[in-house]
């Protein structure tokens, strides 16, 4: 084998070292370039995909939107609904113009209990009105227009109080009239007894029907109560002849169509209470207006052997 020359082996090392730097500086140079393109590679995929989830966020929010528009809708609808007066669960409508299917529908549902409690209470309002029309027949200006024909009486014109007692309208003002004629020193406790017993007679028909209305308040929430629990009764009685003991649905339908009596009866014995108690204190009234104008009676200084003072012919 040749030998090398010292020189040709200083030549190889030289080159080598050459071929070295070279390339070192060509991969300095070429490693940037490959960052950047590295860099502008992931800049664009995160653009890509922050655009995606943007538009799928435009997507979930105008979907929102619709929803919202759609609640917003049927809550409108339900509020006009109750505006007008719509019972959607019952089925009962409370609009003026279809009271009567309603009150079909009532009956419907409540059976002979609630037909039983319309009847009481149309029975029971027409006795009010009853009532209404006897008291306003007794007016307070008809007991003050006595008292002033008593004291006109008292002050020796008989003549002119008797005219006053006869113009007054009230029908126990001839009783007060026949006590005032007949009244004497000798015969005041039998007057006393006449003048009582005609007030009884007069006030008696006053009286009439009070306890019919007090009866009806009392009565009503206990007819409730017994359709409230015989609807009940019938309730379990189907379920368990369906063979649905687990049917909640139907046990609950049952329930609360039986409480509509338990609803009606409360509905007629509040307003029949009222009433009940404004009648009674007017009547109170009345009574204590009449026994002041007896007792007026008797405390009036009458002269003995007063003139005749009956009507002329």
């Amino acid at each position: 084998m040749p030998r090398v020359s010292g020189a040709a082996r200083g030549a190889a090392v030289l080159l080598f070292f050459i071929a070295l730097v070279t390339s070192g500086e060509v991969w300095a140079q070429a490693a940037p370039e490959a960052v950047k393109e590295a860099a502008t590679e992931a800049t664009d995929a995160a653009a890509d995909v922050a655009a995606s989830v943007a538009e799928k966020a435009a997507s979930a929010a105008d979907a929102v939107v619709e929803k919202a528009a759609e609640v917003n809708a049927a809550a409108d609808a339900a509020a006009a609904d109750e505006r007008h007066g719509k019972n959607l669960e019952t089925g009962i409508s409370m609009d003026p113009l279809s009271w009567w299917t309603g009150l079909k529908r009532l009956v419907e549902l409540g059976g002979a209990t609630v037909i039983v409690q319309l009847t009481v209470s149309v029975l029971g309002l027409a006795i009010v009105m009853f009532k209404i029309a006897q008291f306003l027949g007794v007016r307070d200006g008809q007991l003050r227009a006595l008292h002033r024909a008593i004291d006109t009486w008292e002050g020796g014109d008989a003549r002119k109080g008797q005219e006053m007692i006869q113009r007054n309208g009230l029908g126990f003002a001839k009783d007060i009239e026949y006590a005032l004629k007949r009244l004497r020193p000798d015969n005041v406790e039998l007057v006393r007894e006449e003048l009582y017993r005609r007030a009884r007679v007069f006030l008696q028909p006053l009286h009439d029907y009070m306890p019919t209305i007090e009866m009806i308040y009392y009565i009503a929430p206990l007819l409730g109560l017994l359709g409230t629990v015989t609807g009940i009764i019938a309730s379990f009685q189907a379920l368990e002849a369906s063979g649905a003991a687990n049917d909640a649905a139907k046990l609950a339908a049952g329930i609360w169509e039986a409480l509509l009596c338990t609803g009606v009866g409360l509905s007629m014995a509040i307003p029949f209470a009222v009433l009940h108690s404004l009648l009674e204190t007017r009547l109170n009234h009345i009574v204590s207006g009449v026994e002041d104008v007896i007792a007026r009676v008797f405390t009036t200084e009458l002269d003995i052997g007063q003139p005749d003072i009956s009507p002329r012919a």
